[in-house]
């Protein structure tokens, strides 16, 4: 066995003998870890939906006031605190034509204004 080898694999191998995980850098937002050890893209709704990036932006935009006027579907779980989900199933209408969330959908693209977002639910710890 080659020497430089057995240094490659001791820096990859860190928990169980003779399984492969990729380092450390390959786990930042918007890589995952992959079974053979390669970085595995995450999707653009992957990486909106998680939680890094929502305390990313609260990070960015800390007080209420500092958050735009009309938010999409990510901003607006990220400012809530929520799933992108549980918004997408406040924006779906009823039998009576009615949303839960008021929103308005210009060129296909879901915009929600701040001010129902706070009629909706209320951001913990925020306000």
């Amino acid at each position: 066995m080659h020497l430089g080898r057995h240094i490659q694999a001791s820096r990859a191998c860190e928990v169980i003998p003779g399984t492969v995980f990729p380092p450390a850098h390959a786990t930042k937002i918007g890589m995952a870890p992959s079974a053979v050890g390669r970085p595995k893209r995450l999707t653009r709704h992957q990486i909106k939906a998680s939680a890094e990036w929502q305390d990313a932006l609260w990070r960015k935009l800390p007080q209420e006031a500092d958050w735009p006027g009309y938010l999409d579907v990510y901003e607006s779980a990220a400012f809530l605190r929520v799933s992108p989900d549980t918004i997408r199933r406040a924006l779906v209408t009823g039998r009576d034509s009615r949303a839960l969330l008021s929103h308005a959908r210009p060129a296909g693209i879901y915009r929600i204004r701040k001010d129902d977002l706070r009629g909706f639910g209320r951001v913990d710890g925020r306000i």
